[in-house]
């Protein structure tokens, strides 16, 4: 805005200098410090609305000079720049009219000089152009225009600072919802000629549609000029449960094109069903001096589709939830981290273990998938355990601690124990366990053999899974009471003897 003391005008003059338009301030009736009718007058300041600070371009500013006695009785007219608000001004000069330097025609009056785009050294904000005029007798009169240096060069291109658009949506509704981007302008918002949003679909490269963001107040966009461009989309494009992508570009008068603004929004079904997990394979044991990693995958499946989850992953605890030093892992089906096959439904993961150590680490692995609807499956777990020898290792004994002898028939006591062997089950040649009377003598069929070879019989219901079973048959008579010792333990097939289980079983009638 331009203001004098006795009128105020707003003039929009546009002039073209090394290719770029401008608009101009400009003020009329100077402030004349000599009795009128003799001293020279200056009216009609002219200069850039907006002034770039880091512009290699220098801006034309004007004003219209006059004097009763004639042109010849000018002595000079110069100008002076000041931030509002300060005192000391920042550059000075003279202006001329001799159709040089941003003058348009020599003699007509209208006094011009080129003013520097990097006169404000970074500064930024309200500026004033004082122009004096001042004749051969000392007599003189000034006049003043403001204008706002900002921030930029010409040539720079608009930057999208941020966009407002929702990350997920829900396919199986329909609504419509606002799509805002916040765009900056070295010359500020009147220099931003469009703002465009493409939309593409999943997998395809070329955008469904295109619409335009506006900044004009109506209905999306909030307040005209802010900066905020905005638009309207309707849930009915998302028809798949998968990723769709917004491409937003901002381009100024001068052609600049921002660099994109791009937005994933996933298509997500409202009302869904969890994935589910439904088989883990890992080793069951490994000896971590030769191996160092094992590979862990899952399968994992969703009623919606692959294209549904978002992420499979498991944790790694050791007995009790106690730490075991690993961060969530997260698994892959993208060919990648062990995955042989990308997109089959078998997620993936290279687990490093540790390569020595002295005691031996059981790990509680537990398995879980997370839809994009945020429904998780239900945890699955599993165990590894990482040794750093060779020999067996059991665990998970299940057993009755106390059993009453039965008068009529045979007692049954099933036995089962989890079996492990770091070169895998077909090393194991032997499971047993060695039964001591209450007296102390050792029982008559003792050791007792465990079986892992699917046979009813002996309690086993799996071959080969790894856990060993045998059904104790204790008759109504004959049988001592009091407690049993019994040891548990392992073999392979180098005589390397596993750890073993004590377990005491109290007999009574």
């Amino acid at each position: 805005m331009v203001f004098t003391l006795r009128s105020l005008r707003l003039c929009f003059i546009p002039f073209l200098l090394s290719g770029n338009i401008f608009i101009w301030n400009c003020s009329e009736n100077p402030v004349d410090t000599s009795e009128t009718g003799t001293n020279p007058s200056v009216s009609s300041v002219t200069v850039p609305a907006v002034i770039l600070n880091l512009s290699s371009e220098s801006y034309v500013i004007s004003a219209k000079v006059s004097d009763p006695q004639g042109g010849s009785d000018l002595a000079q007219v110069s100008y002076e720049v000041f931030k509002s608000g300060e005192s000391a001004g920042l550059i000075s000069g003279n202006l001329a009219d001799t159709g040089e330097d941003g003058d348009l025609l020599p003699g007509d009056d209208v006094y011009s000089a080129l003013l520097p785009g990097d006169f404000a050294q970074n500064a930024i904000g309200q500026f004033r152009l004082v122009v004096t005029v001042v004749d051969n007798a000392g007599n003189n009169s000034t006049s003043e225009a403001t204008f706002e240096v900002k921030s930029g060069a010409e040539g720079s291109a608009p930057v999208i600072s941020s966009t407002n658009i929702p990350s997920t949506l829900p396919v199986d509704s329909t609504f419509i919802f606002v799509v805002n981007a916040q765009v900056a302008s070295p010359g500020g918002p009147a220099r931003i000629a469009l703002v465009t949003l493409q939309f593409f679909p999943p997998t395809f490269a070329i955008p469904a549609f295109v619409d335009t963001l506006v900044d004009n107040g109506a209905a999306p966009d909030n307040a005209a000029g802010d900066g905020v461009f905005s638009t309207v989309l309707s849930s009915d494009v998302f028809t798949e449960f998968s990723d769709y992508f917004v491409k937003i570009v901002a381009e100024d008068v001068a052609g600049n094109v921002s660099a994109p603004a791009l937005n994933r929004i996933r298509g997500r079904k409202q009302f869904g069903k969890a994935p589910e997990v439904s088989r883990v394979v890992l080793p069951r044991m490994v000896n971590g001096v030769e191996t160092g990693e094992v590979l862990v995958t899952a399968d994992v499946t969703d009623p919606e589709g692959l294209s549904d989850i978002d992420t499979v992953r498991f944790t790694v605890r050791l007995p009790g939830n106690q730490d075991a030093g690993f961060d969530p892992q997260l698994m892959f089906d993208d060919g990648s981290n062990g995955d042989v096959t990308a997109n089959d439904g078998t997620f993936s993961r290279i687990l490093p273990v540790p390569r020595s150590g002295s005691d031996l680490l059981d790990y509680q692995l537990s398995f879980q998938a997370k839809d994009i609807n945020g429904l998780t499956s239900v945890p699955v777990t599993s165990r590894l355990v990482v040794a750093f020898d060779n020999k067996p290792f059991i665990s998970n004994l299940v057993a009755q601690s106390r059993v009453v002898i039965n008068p009529n028939r045979d007692t049954l006591i099933p036995l089962t124990l989890d079996v492990r062997d770091p070169q895998g089950l077909a090393d194991i040649v032997l499971v047993q366990f060695a039964s001591v009377l209450p007296n102390g003598d050792d029982a008559q069929n003792s050791p007792i053999r465990m079986f892992d070879d699917g046979d009813l019989e002996n309690g086993d219901e799996v071959a080969g899974d790894g856990i060993f079973t045998r059904v104790v048959k204790l008759p109504p008579t004959g049988v001592q009471l009091g407690d049993f010792t019994w040891t548990f333990e392992a073999r392979d097939a180098s005589g390397q003897i596993s750890n073993q289980i004590v377990h005491i079983l109290t007999v009574a009638r």
